[in-house]
């Protein structure tokens, strides 16, 4: 069985974007070699009481298969339905990589919970050895003297063909309007070269938006994320993230 309901992610702060929620990403790689996540988005009530339903019949799933996880290892119901004490302790299994919740608050208002996080590390090769970056980061691969790319591939073929299984299209397409993403990359010399929407001296920006575009999902699930940019002295590693998911 598929347990991958709809996901999308950049960098390695888990956070899974789909049905009716509004999110804003800034990713800064830093001149010592580490990382800076902050994250923001807000997520309609009536999205997290139709997801519960689409998670329980998972949960009931899993238990005629024996794959059965808990909540807590899932990081689509951590984020999906979202409150301070199980995301602080979804977070802190990291924290001996050096991985640090910085800041979060969890807030609910006029039938929408809004999130605000910062997670940051000192040293990315030491956040790269986690099952959350394998399964949410991205790779820095040099090309030529003081460069690096900075990539993230598009979801995986079966991952796509999991977003519109008939159960999932069923569930998600009466939550889909008023979808919004935003990711922005800051690297710590000048922008060589990006796919993204919006390119300025030191940072890119993707832009999803469902009522401007009505496949905005798809295009941000067949999205690749690359950057080339000066390394400006900056001490990051090369970085190639192994393929898995956290929990597992």
């Amino acid at each position: 069985m598929n347990r991958k309901f709809p996901a999308i992610v950049l960098g390695f702060g888990a956070l899974l974007v789909s049905g009716c929620i509004q999110l804003d990403s800034i990713l800064t790689l830093t001149t010592e070699g580490g990382a800076v996540l902050e994250v923001e988005y807000r997520i309609s009530e009536a999205a997290v009481r139709q997801l519960k339903t689409a998670f329980e019949f998972r949960r009931r799933m899993d238990s005629l298969t024996s794959e059965s996880v808990s909540a807590l290892q899932e990081p689509d119901e951590v984020f999906l339905d979202p409150s301070e004490p199980v995301i602080r302790l979804f977070f802190k299994k990291y924290e001996p990589n050096g991985i640090a919740l910085d800041r979060l608050n969890v807030s609910a208002k006029d039938g929408w919970r809004q999130v605000v996080f910062r997670l940051s590390c000192k040293n990315l090769a030491d956040a790269a050895k986690t099952d959350l970056f394998a399964a949410y980061g991205f790779d820095l691969q040099p090309e030529g003297q003081g460069r690096l790319r900075f990539y993230r591939p598009a979801e995986s073929k079966a991952q796509r063909q999991s977003v519109f299984d008939p159960e999932a299209v069923k569930v998600m397409t009466p939550l889909c309007e008023g979808f919004k993403a935003a990711f922005k990359l800051v690297v710590p010399g000048r922008v060589l070269e990006s796919n993204a929407h919006q390119t300025a001296l030191r940072s890119a920006v993707w832009s999803f938006d469902y009522n401007k575009d009505q496949g905005a999902i798809a295009a941000l699930q067949n999205q690749e994320f690359s950057v080339l940019f000066e390394t400006d002295g900056a001490r990051l590693p090369s970085l190639r993230r192994a393929r898995s998911q956290p929990g597992r």
